[in-house]
């Protein structure tokens, strides 16, 4: 990196410009200077005032056309992945000692989301805080299918996501979907008013309509229009203990 542009990317003076300019360490002269203006736009919030338009809010920057269109050129033609950046975003991060791992049993969360990122699920102090670990960019039938996309992304992340950690995703994720391509634990969180239905067919009780799906279940109570509807009654009960932080928990599971 040359002076000027060592010159150039401690313009800002501040915490967050030194840590961008970290993140760019090791990309072509000129092409890190651009990224640098863009992840600095990104993290000022300028891209709320665009509606997500990069070149008028690296504009809003301060920026004149010139420097801006060479931002976004270098940004968006210059040779640079961005992978490698993120290693560098977690060896940053963990060197700072402030990010706990959230962990459910003693396994640390890894998180899935559908527009092709994996991340470490945990917080810094009170604030919840996923670190990305790898991006996927849909190629081919995946550019254009949530569940290629889907399969890609965790076939990508494998060397992210152990068998000591346990996976979480958003809703388009089907769990089979995780199961089936390697994901050994997984936790799933679903609204307060959801139902299921029971894999056997409902028994006949010989009026109306045979019914041709299983019986309707409601694992929580709710209330809908002040009339109380009761959760379904539990099949079972199962309860066992873990040790959890050098503590004996005992776990419950409803069935």
């Amino acid at each position: 990196m040359c002076e000027n542009q060592k010159q150039d990317l401690n313009t800002a003076g501040s915490v967050s410009g030194e840590f961008v300019a970290n993140l760019v360490k090791g990309v072509n002269i000129g092409t890190n200077l651009a990224i640098w203006h863009v992840l600095m736009t990104v993290m000022s919030g300028r891209l709320l005032g665009s509606r997500g338009a990069i070149i008028p809010a690296v504009s809003a920057s301060g920026l004149d056309r010139q420097a801006t269109m060479r931002a976004w050129r270098g940004a968006a033609e210059g040779v640079w992945q961005a992978n490698e950046m993120l290693k560098r975003l977690n060896e940053q991060v963990a060197s700072e000692g402030e990010w706990d791992a959230l962990k459910i049993g003693g396994r640390p969360v890894k998180a899935y989301d559908t527009l092709g990122m994996v991340g470490a699920v945990g917080h810094v102090k009170e604030q919840a805080v996923t670190l990305p670990l790898k991006i996927v960019r849909g190629k081919g039938r995946a550019a254009n299918s949530d569940d290629a996309l889907m399969a890609a992304l965790i076939q990508a992340a494998r060397s992210e996501v152990s068998d000591e950690d346990v996976v979480t995703a958003d809703r388009k994720f089907p769990p089979v979907k995780l199961l089936e391509n390697g994901c050994k634990a997984l936790v799933i969180r679903r609204p307060q008013n959801m139902t299921l239905r029971r894999s056997e067919v409902a028994v006949y009780r010989g009026r109306g309509r045979k019914p041709i799906h299983g019986e309707v279940v409601r694992p929580f109570a709710r209330t809908h229009k002040h009339n109380v509807l009761a959760a379904t009654p539990l099949d079972e009960t199962q309860t066992w203990q873990e040790m959890y932080n050098g503590e004996v928990v005992t776990i419950k599971a409803h069935l």
